[in-house]
């Protein structure tokens, strides 16, 4: 965002972020209280949502510090984590086709995208192929930038999607397939999987490790897939059988909630109302490949609808992921394919803009 402006009696600096941020939290919490209070899946997430993207389009100074979103991301890194138990290995088997059909699934949607943007919203070829792309909102803003794309369009446009398959792919579920346990319903789990020692919890908290490591190795989402897999060995070898409390996870949900529903500050007016409105299109064409590929994989591995449209959703990891936790579906399957989709599309789309037909196939927009 940009500084206030003299004489707005904002504070500066430090301190003006401060408050920012606490007001912004404040309202995120609000918002997810008030959900929870009706009863809706993955409440405290949908709200803050809600709340703050509301708040920023109306030119509230809105904000969340990246390294704090970052810091509840390894929270639910670690929760996920605690997914992987013992029993897993028995289910890997048709996760080699799940894994396998994303590569086709990322051409199909993102040229499916692609097209709609050309055709419908005179993109051109750059900011349509990365907008287009279903996933890694950070890094296809800064390599559709890079490229000659619009780096505004392409942010908000990747924005807009996480928070629409937010908003609503869990009441959906629910209301089709419900949720595997009661205790799930509104985000929590088990009991008996948060009763542990402090040796226990410990171990939980020495997961975070996996962050920097992950850094270093470059994988896509390091805060959030280095502590999972430090958590998923430490949880199929039997090291821990618990999960983090339920606090923690509601906390993250208003964090990453607000910091989603902040990246909808600063922008004019006619740029948020035509990006949305196209981005709102665009997310119907991936949710549709993604129910396609559903079908197609359900009938050959027999995984189930839920969990396969989970997996296949153009959501962001985080968000995605916590959708499974709330909703009982195997959020270690789920993780799993976000993280490696993550990691195509990051890996894939450069060259796929670089070498595809599709560039060819213009439709109205700027060459």
């Amino acid at each position: 965002m940009s500084s206030p402006r003299p004489g707005s009696g904002a504070l500066p600096g430090t301190a003006g972020r401060l408050v920012r941020l606490a007001g912004t939290l404040a309202a995120a919490a609000a918002g997810g209280f008030a959900c929870a209070s009706i009863g809706l899946p993955l409440a405290w997430l949908i709200g803050a949502v809600l709340v703050v993207a509301t708040a920023a389009m109306a030119g509230a100074p809105v904000f969340v510090y990246p390294k704090l979103r970052a810091a509840m991301s390894a929270v639910l890194g670690v929760m996920l984590g605690s997914s992987f138990t013992p029993d897993l290995l028995d289910r890997l088997a048709p996760w080699t086709i799940t894994l396998a059909a994303l590569v086709p699934y990322i051409v199909v949607a993102g040229g499916a995208g692609y097209l709609f943007l050309r055709r419908f919203g005179g993109y051109d070829r750059p900011t349509a192929s990365f907008s287009a792309m279903p996933g890694g909102f950070a890094e296809m803003t800064l390599v559709g930038s890079a490229m000659g794309g619009d780096e505004r369009t392409i942010s908000l446009g990747h924005s807009t999607r996480i928070m629409l398959v937010v908003l609503i792919v869990p009441p959906l579920l629910t209301w089709t397939v419900g949720t595997a346990d009661p205790t799930t319903a509104a985000g929590g789990f088990d009991p008996s999987r948060i009763e542990g020692t402090w040796l226990d919890f410990l171990l939980l908290t020495g997961c975070i490790v996996g962050w920097p490591i992950a850094k270093r190795l470059r994988l896509p989402a390091p805060a959030l897939t280095g502590p999972m897999l430090v958590s998923a060995v430490l949880h199929l070898t039997g090291g821990s059988e618990v999960a983090p409390p339920q606090p923690a996870i509601s906390a993250a949900q208003v964090v990453l909630g607000a910091a989603l529903g902040a990246r909808f500050a600063g922008y004019r007016l006619a740029l948020l109302v035509r990006t949305v409105g196209l981005s709102a299109g665009l997310t119907v064409v991936l949710l549709a490949t993604a129910a396609a590929a559903m079908e197609v994989l359900h009938l050959v591995t027999g995984i189930s609808h839920a969990a396969l449209l989970l997996a296949y959703l153009p959501g962001g990891i985080s968000e995605t992921s916590l959708v499974a936790l709330a909703l009982g579906i195997d959020a270690a399957f789920v993780a799993v394919h976000h993280t490696i989709r993550l990691a195509l599309v990051i890996a894939l789309a450069p060259l796929v803009f670089r070498l595809s037909p599709l560039r060819r196939l213009s439709g109205p927009g700027r060459q």
